[in-house]
Protein backbone atom coordinates (compact mmCIF):
# COMPACT_ATOMS: atom_id res chain seq x y z
CA UNK A 1 0.00 0.00 0.00
CA UNK A 2 1.20 3.75 0.05
CA UNK A 3 -0.38 7.03 1.63
CA UNK A 4 -0.62 9.83 -0.86
CA UNK A 5 -4.34 8.58 -1.31
CA UNK A 6 -4.86 9.39 2.38
CA UNK A 7 -2.66 12.49 2.05
CA UNK A 8 -4.41 14.12 -0.73
CA UNK A 9 -7.82 13.62 0.89
CA UNK A 10 -6.90 16.00 3.65
CA UNK A 11 -5.84 19.21 1.96
CA UNK A 12 -8.26 18.26 -0.86
CA UNK A 13 -12.05 17.07 -0.51
CA UNK A 14 -11.48 14.19 -2.67
CA UNK A 15 -11.85 10.66 -1.64
CA UNK A 16 -10.75 9.08 -4.70
CA UNK A 17 -7.43 6.69 -4.73
CA UNK A 18 -4.26 7.52 -7.64
CA UNK A 19 -4.81 5.54 -10.49
CA UNK A 20 -2.73 2.62 -10.08
CA UNK A 21 -3.41 1.41 -13.47
CA UNK A 22 -2.31 4.63 -15.05
CA UNK A 23 1.14 4.14 -13.40
CA UNK A 24 1.30 0.49 -14.25
CA UNK A 25 0.96 1.19 -17.68
CA UNK A 26 3.38 3.53 -18.51
CA UNK A 27 6.01 4.05 -15.18
CA UNK A 28 8.48 1.13 -16.11
CA UNK A 29 9.00 2.27 -19.43
CA UNK A 30 9.80 5.74 -18.29
CA UNK A 31 12.23 3.94 -16.12
CA UNK A 32 10.30 3.91 -12.42
CA UNK A 33 9.70 0.57 -11.42
CA UNK A 34 9.46 -3.16 -13.28
CA UNK A 35 5.22 -2.74 -13.63
CA UNK A 36 3.93 -5.81 -12.32
CA UNK A 37 7.93 -7.34 -11.70
CA UNK A 38 7.89 -4.85 -8.94
CA UNK A 39 9.70 -1.56 -7.62
CA UNK A 40 9.83 0.57 -4.68
CA UNK A 41 7.93 3.45 -3.18
CA UNK A 42 10.40 5.72 -4.40
CA UNK A 43 9.73 4.87 -8.12
CA UNK A 44 6.22 5.94 -7.45
CA UNK A 45 6.86 8.99 -5.44
CA UNK A 46 9.27 10.34 -8.33
CA UNK A 47 6.68 9.56 -11.01
CA UNK A 48 4.48 11.31 -9.06
CA UNK A 49 6.69 13.78 -8.83
CA UNK A 50 7.67 14.37 -12.38
CA UNK A 51 4.47 13.95 -14.17
CA UNK A 52 1.58 13.20 -11.68
CA UNK A 53 -1.40 10.66 -11.96
CA UNK A 54 -5.02 11.07 -12.25
CA UNK A 55 -7.11 9.39 -9.54
CA UNK A 56 -9.01 5.92 -10.24
CA UNK A 57 -11.75 7.02 -11.81
CA UNK A 58 -9.77 7.78 -14.83
CA UNK A 59 -8.54 3.90 -15.15
CA UNK A 60 -9.65 0.96 -12.85
CA UNK A 61 -7.16 -1.34 -11.62
CA UNK A 62 -6.44 -4.57 -13.81
CA UNK A 63 -3.62 -6.26 -12.74
CA UNK A 64 -2.22 -5.61 -15.39
CA UNK A 65 0.93 -4.01 -16.95
CA UNK A 66 2.27 -2.37 -19.89
CA UNK A 67 3.39 -6.10 -21.54
CA UNK A 68 -0.18 -6.66 -21.83
CA UNK A 69 -1.09 -3.90 -23.57
CA UNK A 70 -1.70 -3.76 -27.92
CA UNK A 71 1.17 -3.55 -29.81
CA UNK A 72 2.53 0.25 -30.91
CA UNK A 73 1.53 1.02 -34.12
CA UNK A 74 4.51 1.26 -36.65
CA UNK A 75 6.50 4.67 -36.00
CA UNK A 76 5.32 5.05 -32.31
CA UNK A 77 7.68 3.93 -29.21
CA UNK A 78 6.58 1.94 -26.52
CA UNK A 79 6.17 4.79 -24.46
CA UNK A 80 4.58 7.00 -26.86
CA UNK A 81 1.91 4.34 -27.18
CA UNK A 82 1.40 3.10 -24.05
CA UNK A 83 2.06 6.51 -22.15
CA UNK A 84 -0.86 8.06 -24.39
CA UNK A 85 -3.70 9.40 -22.88
CA UNK A 86 -6.02 6.43 -23.42
CA UNK A 87 -3.70 4.38 -21.46
CA UNK A 88 -3.59 7.15 -18.68
CA UNK A 89 -7.20 8.21 -18.51
CA UNK A 90 -10.05 6.91 -20.38
CA UNK A 91 -13.86 7.34 -20.67
CA UNK A 92 -16.22 4.52 -22.81
CA UNK A 93 -20.01 5.19 -23.51
CA UNK A 94 -22.52 4.72 -26.29
CA UNK A 95 -22.59 8.33 -28.16
CA UNK A 96 -21.48 9.56 -31.37
CA UNK A 97 -18.37 8.49 -32.68
CA UNK A 98 -16.01 10.91 -31.65
CA UNK A 99 -13.12 13.09 -34.03
CA UNK A 100 -10.51 13.80 -31.77
CA UNK A 101 -6.82 12.37 -32.35
CA UNK A 102 -7.57 10.83 -28.72
CA UNK A 103 -10.26 8.81 -30.27
CA UNK A 104 -9.87 4.84 -30.23
CA UNK A 105 -10.32 3.56 -33.85
CA UNK A 106 -11.59 0.50 -32.45
CA UNK A 107 -15.49 -0.19 -32.16
CA UNK A 108 -15.77 -2.04 -28.56
CA UNK A 109 -19.55 -2.20 -28.47
CA UNK A 110 -22.48 -2.52 -30.31
CA UNK A 111 -22.53 -0.92 -33.84
CA UNK A 112 -26.28 0.57 -33.57
CA UNK A 113 -25.66 2.21 -30.09
CA UNK A 114 -21.89 3.35 -31.59
CA UNK A 115 -20.25 2.28 -27.76
CA UNK A 116 -16.82 3.90 -27.76
CA UNK A 117 -13.57 4.69 -26.01
CA UNK A 118 -11.58 7.73 -26.08
CA UNK A 119 -8.63 9.00 -24.09
CA UNK A 120 -9.15 12.21 -21.46
CA UNK A 121 -5.99 14.58 -22.46
CA UNK A 122 -6.76 17.05 -19.54
CA UNK A 123 -7.58 15.11 -16.65
CA UNK A 124 -7.51 16.60 -13.10
CA UNK A 125 -3.79 14.97 -11.51
CA UNK A 126 -2.35 14.83 -8.25
CA UNK A 127 1.32 15.67 -8.09
CA UNK A 128 4.01 15.94 -5.22
CA UNK A 129 5.22 19.03 -3.55
CA UNK A 130 8.08 16.73 -2.39
CA UNK A 131 9.09 13.43 -0.89
CA UNK A 132 11.50 12.28 1.58
CA UNK A 133 12.38 9.56 4.01
CA UNK A 134 11.86 9.21 7.82
CA UNK A 135 13.22 7.92 10.46
CA UNK A 136 17.21 6.23 11.12
CA UNK A 137 18.62 3.38 9.85
CA UNK A 138 20.19 1.45 13.04
CA UNK A 139 18.71 3.32 15.83
CA UNK A 140 15.04 1.97 16.45
CA UNK A 141 14.25 4.85 18.85
CA UNK A 142 14.89 7.52 16.69
CA UNK A 143 12.75 5.51 13.83
CA UNK A 144 9.48 4.97 16.26
CA UNK A 145 10.39 9.06 17.15
CA UNK A 146 10.32 10.21 13.93
CA UNK A 147 7.42 8.10 12.49
CA UNK A 148 4.90 8.95 15.12
CA UNK A 149 5.85 12.50 14.53
CA UNK A 150 5.11 12.57 10.93
CA UNK A 151 1.96 10.42 11.02
CA UNK A 152 0.16 13.08 13.91
CA UNK A 153 1.50 16.58 11.37
CA UNK A 154 1.06 14.90 7.68
CA UNK A 155 -0.82 11.41 7.54
CA UNK A 156 -0.06 8.27 6.67
CA UNK A 157 3.23 6.56 5.95
CA UNK A 158 4.75 3.76 3.47
CA UNK A 159 7.32 1.37 5.04
CA UNK A 160 9.66 -1.05 4.01
CA UNK A 161 8.87 -4.90 5.55
CA UNK A 162 10.44 -8.09 5.80
CA UNK A 163 7.52 -10.73 5.68
CA UNK A 164 7.71 -14.49 5.20
CA UNK A 165 4.90 -16.97 4.62
CA UNK A 166 3.63 -16.88 8.28
CA UNK A 167 2.69 -13.20 8.17
CA UNK A 168 1.05 -13.97 4.64
CA UNK A 169 -0.14 -16.66 5.20
CA UNK A 170 -0.61 -17.21 8.86
CA UNK A 171 -1.61 -13.57 10.84
CA UNK A 172 -4.33 -14.33 12.91
CA UNK A 173 -5.47 -10.81 13.82
CA UNK A 174 -3.35 -10.27 16.76
CA UNK A 175 -0.21 -8.20 17.18
CA UNK A 176 2.75 -9.83 14.94
CA UNK A 177 6.00 -9.76 16.65
CA UNK A 178 8.62 -11.45 14.38
CA UNK A 179 12.10 -9.88 14.92
CA UNK A 180 14.36 -12.65 13.27
CA UNK A 181 14.39 -11.92 9.74
CA UNK A 182 16.63 -8.90 8.77
CA UNK A 183 17.21 -5.74 6.36
CA UNK A 184 18.33 -8.49 3.45
CA UNK A 185 14.70 -9.57 3.87
CA UNK A 186 12.85 -6.61 3.22
CA UNK A 187 10.66 -7.45 0.23
CA UNK A 188 7.03 -5.24 1.16
CA UNK A 189 5.47 -1.91 1.64
CA UNK A 190 2.53 -1.51 3.64
CA UNK A 191 1.08 1.56 4.67
CA UNK A 192 1.91 2.85 8.73
CA UNK A 193 -1.64 4.69 9.73
CA UNK A 194 -0.82 4.74 13.28
CA UNK A 195 -1.02 3.47 16.41
CA UNK A 196 -1.53 2.21 20.03
CA UNK A 197 -1.30 0.12 23.27
CA UNK A 198 -3.22 -3.14 24.41
CA UNK A 199 -2.24 -5.43 27.75
CA UNK A 200 0.83 -3.26 27.44
CA UNK A 201 2.30 -3.75 23.84
CA UNK A 202 2.54 -1.20 22.23
CA UNK A 203 1.98 -1.44 18.19
CA UNK A 204 1.69 0.13 14.67
CA UNK A 205 -1.47 0.18 12.80
CA UNK A 206 -1.06 -0.53 9.37
CA UNK A 207 -2.82 -1.12 5.73
CA UNK A 208 -1.65 -4.14 3.44
CA UNK A 209 -1.81 -3.96 -0.14
CA UNK A 210 -3.83 -7.62 -0.76
CA UNK A 211 -7.13 -7.09 -0.17
CA UNK A 212 -10.25 -6.55 2.56
CA UNK A 213 -10.03 -9.82 2.69
CA UNK A 214 -6.74 -10.29 4.23
CA UNK A 215 -6.04 -9.55 7.74
CA UNK A 216 -8.66 -7.02 9.90
CA UNK A 217 -10.56 -5.36 6.77
CA UNK A 218 -6.97 -5.03 5.38
CA UNK A 219 -4.86 -4.00 7.94
CA UNK A 220 -3.06 -5.88 10.72
CA UNK A 221 -1.00 -4.78 13.63
CA UNK A 222 3.05 -5.10 14.27
CA UNK A 223 4.33 -4.82 17.41
CA UNK A 224 6.17 -0.82 17.59
CA UNK A 225 9.34 -0.59 19.22
CA UNK A 226 11.06 -3.51 18.73
CA UNK A 227 12.12 -3.15 14.86
CA UNK A 228 9.51 -5.91 14.36
CA UNK A 229 9.23 -7.12 10.39
CA UNK A 230 12.43 -4.40 10.19
CA UNK A 231 9.61 -1.65 10.12
CA UNK A 232 11.65 0.86 11.92
CA UNK A 233 15.07 0.42 10.70
CA UNK A 234 14.96 3.87 8.54
CA UNK A 235 13.16 2.81 5.55
CA UNK A 236 9.59 4.99 5.76
CA UNK A 237 8.84 7.40 2.77
CA UNK A 238 6.39 10.70 3.45
CA UNK A 239 5.06 12.67 0.52
CA UNK A 240 3.68 16.02 0.45
CA UNK A 241 0.72 15.94 -2.09
CA UNK A 242 0.31 18.73 -4.48
CA UNK A 243 -3.41 19.05 -5.46
CA UNK A 244 -3.84 22.49 -7.23
CA UNK A 245 -5.68 21.02 -10.40
CA UNK A 246 -8.22 20.08 -8.02
CA UNK A 247 -8.56 23.67 -6.17
CA UNK A 248 -8.16 25.18 -9.93
CA UNK A 249 -11.51 22.99 -10.34
CA UNK A 250 -13.11 23.54 -7.43
CA UNK A 251 -12.03 27.59 -7.37
CA UNK A 252 -13.62 28.04 -10.38
CA UNK A 253 -10.92 28.53 -12.59
CA UNK A 254 -11.11 25.07 -14.62
CA UNK A 255 -14.65 23.40 -15.25
CA UNK A 256 -14.71 19.12 -16.36
CA UNK A 257 -16.08 17.81 -19.79
CA UNK A 258 -15.91 14.91 -21.79
CA UNK A 259 -12.60 15.66 -23.00
CA UNK A 260 -10.64 16.80 -19.53
CA UNK A 261 -10.50 20.24 -17.85
CA UNK A 262 -10.93 23.17 -19.93
CA UNK A 263 -10.29 26.68 -18.86
CA UNK A 264 -13.75 29.17 -17.66
CA UNK A 265 -14.34 31.91 -20.07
Amino acid sequence: GWSLPRRVQRPSHARWLAAAQSFLNCAALRGYGHGCNGGGVGDVLQYMERFGLPDETCLHYTATDHTELSSPAEGLTLEQHHCDVRNMCRNCMPKRKRDTPHASDDDDGDEEEEFHCWGIPEPITYSLESHGMVGTEGDVDASVSAMMSEIYQRGPIVCAIACDDRFDYGYDGGIFNDTSLTGDDVDHDVEVVGWGEEDGIKFWIARNSWGSYWGNVGFFKVQRGVNAMVIEDGWCWYAVPNVSVEQSVRNGEMVGSMDGLIRRS
